[in-house]
């Protein structure tokens, strides 16, 4: 009887594995595709945009690394995440003793608001005029 139910809740459990499978596909996919399309020749994309490349291409690196500062790019983004995620770091750790250590009034107030802005990235939330 136990190994009949086991056995049912396998089964049910299976459609739950394709769908999120499905849903893995469609956000990994198309990552997928353009690293393979990156090896790629112009001629082979225009012939064939989903069929796998024919040889390992590696001009298409070489002419990105030629003709634009990639690597200056990088070390950009590299610096300025390194840099924010410390801060962040920082002032959520002083932020996480404060409330854990004290009781105060509006304490799950605090929390919520620190916790949603930690969900927001600045780009959001910055107000830039356009003129």
């Amino acid at each position: 009887m136990y190994h009949e139910s086991k056995v049912k809740k396998g089964l049910l459990g299976i459609p739950k594995y394709i769908f999120m499978l499905f849903f893995v596909l469609i956000a990994v996919g198309p990552m997928i595709w353009a690293f393979l399309s990156s090896f790629k020749t112009y001629a082979e994309i225009n012939s064939s945009a989903i069929a796998l490349p024919k040889s390992l291409n590696l001009q298409n690196y070489k002419d990105a690394f030629k003709y634009a500062p990639i690597a200056k790019y990088f070390l950009n983004s590299v610096l300025i995440v390194g840099i924010s995620v410390l801060v962040t770091v920082c002032v959520v750790a002083m932020c996480a003793y404060v409330v854990s250590r004290f009781r105060f009034k509006l304490k799950t107030v605090i929390v919520l608001m620190i916790s949603a802005s930690l969900m927001l990235p600045a780009q959001a939330i910055s107000q830039r005029s356009e003129e």
